[in-house]
């Protein structure tokens, strides 16, 4: 099988098909394939979306600035994954985010109007790229609702239970990567870190912590409910 073919049917565009149907839209559609090397800008924000992009190897992260500088993480994305889907058929579709290779990455690059061709050619794939919109919208409305009504102190502290499946555990990224994250100044999460640990919360060593009351971290963190989840920064 074609390592390509074989790639995209990983990705959850894909999901269903099979590998007849995939080659069938790879020969109509001519895709670009491209190489990205860490921390190399894969699109800017405004620029216009004509593509769908497939994240094929790799990881990628959003990220929002405004005028002043200050950076909103919005989300790691790790390969095999679909970007920008719910901006493709937009009005305006243009990027609201900068798109960074996190790591080196290789992305195929498909047309607009091949992705809607195929869309009217195969169901199974329509209600797959229909799926990975909602997604988003999912995603983004629950990243709106953790900026607007959670405190600091509680989405670190559901940060930490969900990444913390032991007592004693490493954190996945740094405190500047979770200042972007939190849309703070890094100053910031250093502060709440050493106010867990004044109040007898958790030890921290760098990015190595040690929770000592796990059930104060619980009730910090259901402020943001239950169904929100960080996933991977």
């Amino acid at each position: 099988m074609n390592q390509l073919i074989e790639a995209l049917a990983k990705t959850k565009l894909f999901k269903g098909l099979t590998i007849g149907e995939i080659e069938d839209l790879f020969k109509r559609s001519r895709p670009v394939l491209q190489k990205f090397a860490r921390d190399e800008y894969v699109a800017h924000a405004t620029e216009t979306c004509d593509y769908l992009m497939l994240l094929l190897s790799g990881e990628v992260v959003t990220y929002m600035e405004d005028k002043e500088g200050k950076i909103l993480q919005l989300e790691a994305i790790k390969s095999p994954d679909v970007l920008a889907s719910a901006v493709l058929f937009s009005t305006d579709a243009v990027l609201p985010v900068d798109i960074v290779a996190r790591t080196d990455c290789r992305i195929l690059f498909i047309r607009k109007d091949k992705i809607l061709d195929y869309c009217q050619r195969n169901e199974k794939f329509l209600k797959n790229l229909l799926c990975d919109m909602g997604d988003r919208l999912l995603f983004l409305a629950k990243k709106l609702h953790e900026l607007t009504f959670g405190t600091l102190r509680s989405r670190i502290a559901k940060y930490i239970v969900q990444h913390a499946k032991e007592d004693e555990f490493i954190l996945p990224v740094s405190k500047e990567e979770l200042a972007r994250f939190f849309a703070v100044p890094r100053p910031s999460v250093s502060r709440v870190f050493m106010q867990f640990e004044r109040e007898g919360i958790l030890i921290q060593n760098g990015r190595k912590i040690k929770i000592l009351d796990r059930s104060s971290l619980e009730k910090l963190s259901e402020k943001l409910g239950d169904d929100y989840s960080y996933g991977e920064l």
